[in-house]
């Protein structure tokens, strides 16, 4: 996978997410999408997720390697939101 499209396909994945909060019923209300009802409701995804991207963030130096690994960690988050 060129680098090219390794980074569309990360822009794609935040589009996915965005998509999934739009469509979630139980963040949606009158007023618009309530994040922390999502965010709620998915906590446990979201910390996992989080936390394998803050150890990512620590490093010193970030190879291809690990984006790759950083994608398909995305990917699983997407699948289980």
């Amino acid at each position: 996978m060129s680098v090219q499209a390794l980074k569309d396909d990360l822009y794609d994945k935040q589009r996915r997410v965005l998509q999934k909060v739009l469509e979630c019923n139980i963040a949606v209300n009158k007023n618009g999408v309530d994040l922390d009802k999502w965010i709620e409701a998915n906590r446990k995804y979201i910390q996992i997720f989080y936390d394998f991207m803050s150890e990512l963030h620590m490093q010193d130096v970030v190879d291809l390697n690990m984006v790759i690994l950083a994608n398909k960690q995305f990917e699983m988050f997407l699948r289980k939101v």
